[in-house]
């Protein structure tokens, strides 16, 4: 086999490997009315949770300054303007939460039975200020780690992992906000 060929094996290969990985599943809800009604400035809300986010609540405050940053970022790029919340056409909420979940494997194609895993879940909203009415959300879903692995065959015996989470903010927001409609001006 010459070098092209078993370099292009080997990225056949790991492809699938390395695009499994980075997956990160996304909802949006929202009516084509709603999407209308998009004003081009936001304010970050004090409180409130978007609709959808499970598992336990994260307050870890660097990991949320991250994320809002990569949102802020992104909300700009789609031609939206951060204001103060007295002259903001939107109000927006995120929140971040952790769940587990158990994963069974073919024990042909791996050598434990099953995994522990962490799935990370963001949720996103932008409400009207005026009414509180949620005009566009989306929800994410991806895996931040692999916490345990299972070995044996009768009884399952787990061994714990050193893996850290990987959220990749920068990512989830991306396809997060993929399908947020450009906002529409004069709008307030």
């Amino acid at each position: 086999m010459t070098l092209p060929r078993i370099t292009l094996s080997a990225l056949a290969l790991l492809g699938p490997i390395v695009g499994g990985c980075s997956a990160v599943d996304v909802r949006t809800n929202a009516t084509s009315a709603d999407a209308r009604a998009l004003g081009p400035t936001y304010a970050w809300a004090e409180t409130g949770l978007p609709i959808g986010v499970d598992g336990t609540p994260v307050v870890d405050p660097d990991l949320i300054r991250t994320f809002r940053e990569y949102l802020d970022e992104r909300l700009a790029w789609r031609g939206y303007r951060l204001a103060r919340l007295d002259e903001a056409d939107l109000e927006a909420t995120f929140a971040l939460g952790v769940s587990r979940s158990v994963r069974d494997l073919d024990p042909y194609f791996a050598f434990y039975r099953v995994e522990r895993v962490e799935l990370g879940h963001v949720g996103f909203a932008l409400s009207d200020v005026g009414s509180g009415a949620v005009l566009w959300s989306a929800t994410g879903q991806r895996e931040l780690r692999v916490t345990e692995r299972g070995y044996g065959q009768m009884e399952l015996q787990y061994e714990g992992t050193e893996e850290q989470r990987d959220w990749q903010p920068g990512f989830t927001v991306q396809r997060l906000l993929k399908k947020l409609p450009r906002p529409t001006e004069g709008s307030r």
